[in-house]
């Protein structure tokens, strides 16, 4: 059987896990909210010649226990007196309504780990503009690190045409979690019998849901990052948005999947060239600061970027590597 639905029908869905993410999403568009991508200097190379974004499988981010963390998290949810209310909501739509939607999820979590590709922003601020995040470059980039800062617009992918989802990452303890996701069941059991929507659907896309939460879900110590995910599971759905490669990344040769950011107006890709939504290049601390922002000039004006020379910027940071 194949399941469809309007993207009526998922926005009833994401306002009950999400109730805030729409908002967000168009604050930061009115706000002039920008968001970075803290890489190397190589990688930062490679996005601006190709035009692509990497996403990585989850099993190699830079700390696997932000992916345990939320497993961990989730199965004690699975415990809480919380998890019978939301079962019974479920329910109270048809009989095993619950049973099914959680054979939807553990179908997929058997999969998760070898199915599902990430790539990482960092909301920025304006006073960043000129130095970066200290905590980021320290953490990301190496004695080389860069941050292409990116419009709001790159946190607005997602749609059937793309098969990416762009989520924010919760900084949530166990209490804070299970907390918040009682905050969901409450939404549940108020629109449940009013959802509208296919029961069939209904179980896939709560069960989309639940995983998205697992995926999103840090240790509250990470909360500087201030960290969104852009997440592809091409397994359930792949297009020309995203291809798929083979590359060796530090000696071991992995599955890549890489973001297109090209327009491609004959499949209803649009709106997401490299040079519209590029908005800076920051050029973290490094040996030869200048030697690096001449090569990225380079590199931004063969990649159609307009006003380049306003749109790079050394970090003023005086951050040592020994």
């Amino acid at each position: 059987m194949t399941l469809s639905w309007t993207s009526a029908e998922y926005g009833k869905v994401e306002r009950i896990f999400f109730p805030e993410l729409e908002r967000r999403k168009q604050d930061f568009i009115k706000n002039g909210v920008k968001f970075a991508y803290y890489t190397s200097a190589d990688v930062a190379k490679s996005i601006l010649e190709n035009k692509k974004i990497w996403m990585r499988n989850i099993q190699t981010m830079n700390d696997p226990s932000e992916f345990i963390y939320g497993e961990k998290l989730f199965g004690r949810l699975k415990g809480s007196p919380v998890w019978k209310r939301f079962e019974n909501a479920l329910n109270s739509i048809r009989p095993l309504q619950a049973s099914q939607t959680m054979f939807i999820f553990d179908t997929w979590a058997s999969l998760m780990k070898t199915a599902t590709f990430i790539t990482c922003f960092s909301e920025h601020d304006k006073e960043e503009d000129q130095n970066g995040r200290l905590s980021m470059w320290r953490a990301y980039g190496g004695r080389n690190g860069v941050a292409l800062i990116f419009k709001a617009g790159a946190m607005s992918l997602e749609n059937e045409s793309l098969a990416v989802q762009a989520m924010p990452v919760s900084y949530l303890s166990e209490d804070k979690f299970i907390e918040s996701f009682t905050k969901i069941v409450d939404k549940l059991e108020i629109n449940v019998a009013q959802h509208g929507i296919n029961n069939n659907v209904f179980a896939f896309l709560v069960a989309r849901f639940l995983r998205l939460l697992l995926l999103c879900t840090k240790h509250p110590g990470f909360h500087e990052e201030r960290e969104w995910r852009v997440i592809a599971q091409p397994a359930e759905k792949c297009t020309d948005f995203i291809e798929r490669n083979i590359e060796i990344v530090r000696g071991t040769p992995q599955v890549v999947y890489k973001m297109i950011m090209k327009e491609q107006p004959a499949k209803g890709i649009k709106d997401i060239d490299l040079h519209k939504l590029l908005e800076k290049i920051i050029i973290g601390p490094c040996d030869f600061p200048e030697i690096s922002r001449d090569a990225l000039l380079e590199l931004m004006d063969h990649a159609g970027v307009q006003g380049k020379d306003e749109r790079i910027v050394v970090s003023g940071i005086p951050l040592r590597y020994f």
